[in-house]
């Protein structure tokens, strides 16, 4: 997966606030990338930046990554929250053996959102009290 640093789009960022947690994955969105969580990842440095392209403002839209163990421990998700309420996360909290993969089902609704977004998901596992974070651009046309 391509990692990007984003450089001063926090200025760019219009936060719509709160935070859900997911049930059980979906199968609706075809995988797109791939994110590997390891104990090492989940101590604050795994980022990885996800592109929901463009989207006409009011769209929905649903973003699956594979989440894959690449620990050599088993671990649990815990719990998946987002800087956004117009993000939803959908997840399994099934165990992952290593080497195995999960997956997270983003649903993303634009609706007031206008120009780039810059949002972040925090991934919360057994494997460490930091959560792994990934984050996603969009750009809203109006």
């Amino acid at each position: 997966m391509k990692k990007f640093l984003i450089i001063g789009a926090a200025i760019l960022t219009v936060a719509c606030g709160g935070s859900r947690t997911g049930k059980k994955g979906t199968e609706n969105a075809p995988l797109r990338d791939t994110a590997r969580i390891s104990a090492t990842t989940s101590d604050g440095t795994g980022r990885d930046t996800l592109d929901f392209g463009r989207l006409r403002e009011g769209e929905v839209i649903e973003y699956s990554v594979a989440l894959q163990n690449a620990d050599t421990a088993s671990f649990v998700l815990l719990n998946v929250d987002t800087d956004c309420g117009c993000t939803t996360p959908d997840f399994d909290r099934k165990p992952l053996r290593p080497g195995e993969t999960s997956r997270l089902t983003l649903r993303y609704d634009s609706r007031g959102q206008y120009g780039w977004q810059f949002k972040s998901i925090r991934i919360h596992t057994s494997l460490s009290k930091q959560p792994y974070v990934l984050y996603f651009v969009v750009d809203v046309a109006e």
